[in-house]
């Protein structure tokens, strides 16, 4: 049957859930019912190839070939849509039954049991009448199909009292014994399904509650992610001295990476900062540090003075959290940047000879109640030269195998990609990609390139 969705789930009024799990249990059921009928059946033929009742063999041949299709058809009922090939030879019957797949099992329990009424030959013919009456016991039906259901196995059962002969002594006691059995079994499948359906009533209403805060849940997670990424940059500021590109991919809905590029008036502050951990306390923490950078603008210009000010903010949200933040300034005439760093991965700058230089300021994260200082270096540049943030789910990034993708590989991408910063962004972003292979993403992944055009 098709798998339905934790939306559809959440929807679904709790009639069509318990008609749905009913039908998948009565096609489990009937599955594994055919599978000893037919196990009957096949010794059935055997024995009439033995005794040569060759005549025979034709009904039994009939009925098992009936309880072949018919468990088959209830199987591709069962099975995903996903695992059936379009051109399967029962999927169409099946389709077309699984609407009212009970309904189905009724038509097909009456199918066989009217052939095997013939199949057993002499007076024996009353030991289905009995037998197939019990074995409804394995099914859990609506009242009026199980009062439909039963009513047959009587009426066709004293119907073959005229076609069939029957031992002048039970021509009274087996009408009798067939109603009372039947009535019996009608009383205690009733009851049975009763007290299912009761449980299952509980059990639905507990997964829709279920399934809808799921729904509610993940749609909270996508507004959160959605007003996580609309504080990200939609585009590079465009600078004629400068090319700046950057990217963050979380590794969940609510992700703990943040960057940005704010325009100053002496040049660009690039911010490259991460959350520890990820999820909504992340992005609240995120959104805290967002606001805290637009009011120390103005102090921008010395990053270092912007950190220490930042950490009073991420401290006042309350919540314990730290943040590795790296804030670098940079400035057009001679090209020249200044770096403050809070605990961040080091700065990468990369040289037009492809001399590589790794910027190593020691600090605290933001958000450790601690007196310290932020440190600051300044380093000159030169048309050609770039550098390069990144937080640590970089290099942190882990394959199949459990191996890190480590600081060497960062350095080689950046040392051998020289064409642009959206090229360096992208290729960098590229060969974590293809190092990680199928294992998951753990951590987010953000990188912030620069390039000095002038």
């Amino acid at each position: 049957m098709k798998r339905v969705t934790i939306e559809e789930l959440a929807r679904m009024p709790p009639r069509e859930a318990l008609t749905r799990r009913f039908d998948e249990r009565n096609l489990i059921a009937f599955g594994q019912y055919s599978m000893f009928f037919s196990g009957l059946l096949g010794a059935a033929i055997t024995l009439a190839f033995q005794s040569s009742s060759v005549i025979r063999i034709a009904p039994i041949a009939g009925t098992l070939i009936v309880t072949i299709i018919t468990a088959a058809v209830a199987g591709t009922m069962l099975m995903p849509d996903a695992m059936i090939r379009r051109r399967h030879f029962f999927v169409r019957p099946a389709r077309a039954a699984e609407r009212h797949a009970s309904w189905w099992i009724v038509a097909a329990l009456i199918a066989q049991f009217i052939p095997s009424l013939f199949i057993i030959h002499d007076r024996r013919w009353a030991i289905v009448a009995i037998v197939m009456p019990m074995a409804a016991l394995l099914f859990r039906f609506h009242p009026r199909q199980l009062a439909l259901l039963h009513g047959l196995f009587v009426a066709l059962s004293l119907a073959m009292m005229f076609v069939l002969p029957i031992n002048p002594g039970m021509a009274l006691k087996l009408p009798i014994a067939v109603i009372v059995l039947n009535a019996a079994m009608l009383f205690v499948n009733a009851s049975q399904t009763r007290v299912a359906r009761r449980q299952l009533e509980l059990d639905i209403a507990a997964e829709h509650a279920d399934a809808r805060e799921q729904v509610r849940m993940r749609d909270e997670l996508h507004s959160a992610r959605d007003l996580q990424l609309s504080m990200l940059p939609s585009s590079a500021p465009q600078l004629d001295w400068l090319e700046l590109a950057g990217v963050s991919r979380p590794a969940t809905e609510v992700g703990g990476d943040y960057y940005d590029f704010i325009p100053l008036d002496s040049g660009v502050a690039v911010i490259c900062a991460d959350v520890a951990g990820h999820g909504l306390g992340s992005g609240i923490v995120l959104a805290s540090l967002r606001t805290g950078l637009a009011m120390v603008r103005e102090l921008l210009v010395d990053p270092a003075a912007a950190l220490e000010r930042l950490d009073v903010a991420i401290r006042a949200t309350g919540r314990r959290m730290l943040v590795t933040t790296a804030i670098v300034v940079a400035q057009p005439e001679p090209p020249r940047i200044t770096i403050a760093n809070a605990g961040h991965p080091p700065l990468i700058v990369r040289r037009t000879d492809g001399t590589i230089e790794s910027v190593e300021l020691f600090a605290l994260p933001l958000g450790v109640n601690v007196a310290r200082e932020i440190p600051r270096r300044s380093i000159s540049l030169a048309p050609g030269d770039a550098f390069v943030l990144y937080t640590d789910g970089v290099t942190e990034s882990r394959n199949a195998a459990g191996e890190e993708y480590g600081t060497d590989r960062l350095l080689t991408i950046i040392r051998t990609s020289d064409s642009s910063a959206t090229a360096m962004r992208d290729a960098i972003v590229a060969d974590v990609d293809r190092f990680r292979g199928d294992a998951a993403q753990s951590d987010d992944v953000t990188v912030v390139v620069a390039l000095v055009t002038r």
